[in-house]
């Protein structure tokens, strides 16, 4: 398995695997970045944001996952994952862990980066447990508002400080 950019040739493959998901389920994957529903649009603006590394896991030809890297900082050592999904057809696999682990590779490889963060929500247990496995510790919780939704959800930021 390897990592290798997201491109625009994959915007269709991954709209795939989002058709018909909920706005519940776009907000847990996305955040506010996106509204719904997803679409070529909005992937293709992110593209197109340099201050964000879209990458996939691929393996044997296949794309297995999806990951954003955000707020990249050398000089502070930083960056940020986010918008991480692991392909429908094969989640509950392990990949995510193995996504995370090159993930980690890549931020030190080509940044020197060693301090990683992401946000989780706090229902979303696989996903907790999968950072859990890589290093990534809890560090903080708040209640985030979630207005396009009308609610409040309780997110957890996680670090990994690698050596």
């Amino acid at each position: 398995m390897i990592l290798e950019n997201f491109t625009q040739d994959d915007i269709s493959e991954f709209l795939s695997w989002v058709q018909g998901c909920t706005p519940e389920f776009l907000c847990q994957f996305a955040g506010p970045r996106y509204h719904h529903p997803l679409d070529q649009t909005q992937l293709q603006a992110t593209l197109e944001d340099d201050s964000v590394v879209m990458l996939k896991l691929m393996d044997s030809g296949q794309m297995l996952a999806h990951a954003q890297i955000m707020r990249i900082s050398s000089s502070q050592n930083t960056a940020s994952l986010g918008r991480i999904l692991v392909h429908p057809q094969f989640q509950g696999q392990g990949h995510s862990t193995r996504l995370m682990h090159l993930l980690k590779e890549y931020l030190l490889h080509h940044y020197e980066i060693t301090n990683i963060t992401l946000q989780v929500y706090d229902f979303n247990h696989n996903a907790i447990k999968s950072y859990r496995k890589n290093g990534f510790v809890e560090i903080r919780r708040t209640h985030q508002p979630i207005p396009q939704l009308n609610s409040t959800w309780i997110s957890i930021e996680m670090q990994y400080s690698g050596e």
